[in-house]
């Protein structure tokens, strides 16, 4: 990967940045202005990674997508990422929950894909094979 210059000149002057620092109330924007204003103003590299607090690594990150989106690529775009799709629509996960209730209601208790079945009034479940498990608190996950 090709590293960016820190030291090329920024389409925007330090007041812009100052502006933007003081406008904003998004902490990760206003500490990306701030380092933009401080490398607008010419202070050393150094001394602007220490008072921001990047590394050298962040910091080229942040002069790239400013060079690609200007003003735009100061901004948290983690709000934007809505992750993964979720594997079971809410009509399936309704049913999931019903047979998890009746399976524990005869004594079944479910951990990932194996059962276990549980021995009355106790947190000592028998497991396949026959193994006695212990699941400390389980009886209360599943209070009535």
């Amino acid at each position: 990967m090709k590293q960016i210059p820190l030291t090329a000149p920024l389409a925007h002057d330090a007041d812009t940045f100052w502006n933007l620092y003081r406008a904003s109330t998004c902490a990760v924007e206003r500490r990306r202005a701030q380092f933009f204003a401080l490398l607008a103003e010419g202070r050393p590299v150094p001394e602007i990674l220490q008072v921001t607090r990047y590394n050298r690594v962040t910091v080229y990150g942040l002069v790239k997508r400013y060079r690609e989106q200007g003003l735009a690529g100061l901004r948290d775009a983690r709000h934007a990422n809505q992750g993964a799709p979720r594997l079971l629509t809410a009509e399936r996960q309704q049913t999931l929950a019903a047979r998890l209730h009746a399976d524990f209601e005869q004594g079944v208790v479910w951990c990932g894909n194996k059962s276990f079945h549980r021995r009355e009034n106790s947190d000592q479940h028998e497991g396949p094979g026959g193994r006695s498990l212990k699941f400390p608190g389980l009886m209360g996950l599943y209070a009535k």
